[in-house]
This record gives structure tokens, C-alpha cells and sequence, in this order.
């Protein structure tokens, strides 16, 4: 159910970034950091266009000091 939410468009609303892409990206790049996810193809997709967003990185800076790992 998951992997075919994530695969009909950027986002889960289609083309608008929405709350849903808050709760579903948090919720699966948790998981795929710490392996509670199985890794698939349409979850690395989804995630990888969430985490090039200017709004993710600018939190990322804010959140994590560069050259500090995760």
C-alpha cells in the first residue's frame, strides 16, 4: 500500500507537497536509515525527492553541524 502511495506522483497529494509527504517521508527515511523499513525501490525515489528540497536541506542544516555525522 505504501510503495504505491509514494509512486503515483513527487508527492502523496500528486504534484503539492503536503503534510501527508511530512508524516509518510519522516516516517520512511527513519526507517530506511535504521533498517526497520525494507529497502525498495519506489521508498529510495520518494525519499531521495524529499531530501533535495530547499526546506529539507535548510532544516538539516539548522538540525545537524556540517561534517558531524548522523
Amino acid at each position: 500500500v505504501m510503495a504505491s502511495a509514494v509512486s503515483k506522483g513527487p508527492y502523496i497529494a500528486g504534484d503539492r507537497f503536503s503534510a501527508a509527504d511530512v508524516y509518510v517521508g519522516s516516517h520512511l527515511i527513519w526507517g530506511l536509515q535504521f533498517g526497520s523499513i525494507a529497502r525498495r525501490d519506489e521508498f529510495e525515489k520518494y525519499v531521495a525527492g524529499l531530501v533535495t528540497r530547499p526546506a529539507y536541506l535548510a532544516a538539516r542544516a539548522i538540525d545537524v553541524p556540517v561534517g558531524k555525522p548522523v
